[in-house]
């Protein structure tokens, strides 16, 4: 959990789930990635969810051959608040409230 709602700052664009490996990002074909911090606030960092170009299913392999990004959705977390089941159950709230695709 900490991975995912306690992202530093530095690295906007990296992984942050699944570890990258050709095979994870083949059999799980999407990952959580780091984004900016939101609107000049510190503690607010937007991450997004995104389609591997490698993954092994044919129907995010299509959406991914169409949007080279990948990115079909984001949610934005409070790195200061506490890593709790509730906050990573609001993170996958809001990827399927903001998704792209």
């Amino acid at each position: 959990m900490n991975r995912i709602l306690k992202p530093n700052a530095e690295g906007a664009g990296t992984r942050i789930y699944p570890a990258r490996t050709a095979r994870n990002d083949e059999k799980f074909g999407i990952r959580i990635d780091k984004g900016e911090a939101v609107n000049g606030e510190p503690n607010i960092r937007r991450i997004k969810l995104q389609i591997n170009s490698n993954t092994a299913d044919t129907a995010l392999a299509k959406i991914v051959a169409k949007n080279p990004h990948g990115v079909i959705s984001h949610a934005d977390v409070d790195v200061e608040k506490d890593a709790t089941e509730e906050a990573l159950i609001e993170v996958f709230t809001q990827f399927a409230d903001n998704r792209v695709v």
